[in-house]
């Protein structure tokens, strides 16, 4: 086990760390974040592992990936926190858990620093740890770029999401894009939570939500759709528990639109 009071732990310059273990489990716990800069990769392999640290960081075209059983806990995720090339989270049959409320959780934060979280394999990403937490894809800075993948078997439990919206006028050019695929696939939002897809007139910021197989549940809060926000509903199931006011895209294919009674579907050209 390693118990470090350390405020960081980084990977960085072009490193390669592999966590593994026997089938014994194994703890990794920071007081502070834990760091994959310049190039650098993490992986956790081992059997029942478990990570807790203030922070997860990726920036500069790094990677970290959370295998065979891992738990991490965090306080707050970024991916993408600095230029230099893709960088990566993934999950895979395992467990990510956000911990602290009201938390911002960023999948591309930085100008020209592209983020992708994936959840894969029967994984579970719960960062709903209060309703005042925030999934934001795209959206933190000009020129952000955000991908968040939901695939095979995979769960993923936030508050209220924002999908290539920009948080200010001046964060313009920003793409983001949840992609939901694989049977019982699921992303679910709580409670009261909100919905924001793409950017308004004149942002040059898309958003989109493709969802193919498996289920999107939104909370009981506002679904906006901006101008440039498109929702595509390729398969599986739509579930909208609140009222939805559209600007740009909602299509429908092959899958089912559930629209909750009692709500408001507004639709604004």
């Amino acid at each position: 086990d390693v118990n470090a009071t350390a405020n960081f732990l980084f990977s960085q310059s072009g490193a390669n760390v592999t966590f593994s273990a026997s089938s014994i489990p194994r703890s990794l716990i920071l007081s502070g974040a834990l760091q994959a800069l310049d190039g650098s990769s993490m992986t956790f392999n081992s059997p029942s592992a478990n990570m807790q640290a203030a922070g997860l960081n990726l920036g500069s075209g790094s990677n970290i990936s959370l295998n065979s059983s891992t738990t991490a806990i965090v306080n707050q995720i970024s991916v993408g926190t600095a230029a230099g090339g893709m960088n990566t989270l993934i999950v895979t049959g395992s467990g990510l858990i956000g911990s602290a409320s009201n938390t911002l959780n960023r999948i591309g934060v930085a100008a020209n620093s592209p983020g992708t979280m994936t959840i894969r394999n029967n994984s579970l990403a719960d960062l709903n740890d209060n309703a005042g937490s925030v999934l934001r894809i795209a959206g933190s800075a000009i020129n952000s770029t955000g991908f968040v993948n939901i695939e095979t078997g995979s769960r993923l439990d936030a508050a209220n999401i924002t999908v290539g919206t920009p948080l200010s006028a001046g964060f313009t050019n920003s793409d983001g894009t949840m992609t939901i695929s694989g049977i019982n696939s699921q992303v679910n939002q709580l409670g009261a939570s909100t919905l924001q897809v793409g950017g308004i007139a004149g942002s040059s910021s898309d958003g989109r939500i493709n969802l193919n197989s498996g289920s999107f549940t939104s909370g009981t809060g506002l679904t906006t759709i901006n101008e440039l926000g498109t929702v595509q509903i390729n398969g599986g199931i739509w579930n909208a528990n609140g009222n939805m006011t559209v600007h740009g895209s909602v299509s429908q294919g092959s899958g089912e639109f559930n629209f909750a009674s009692g709500r408001t579907l507004q639709i604004e050209n």
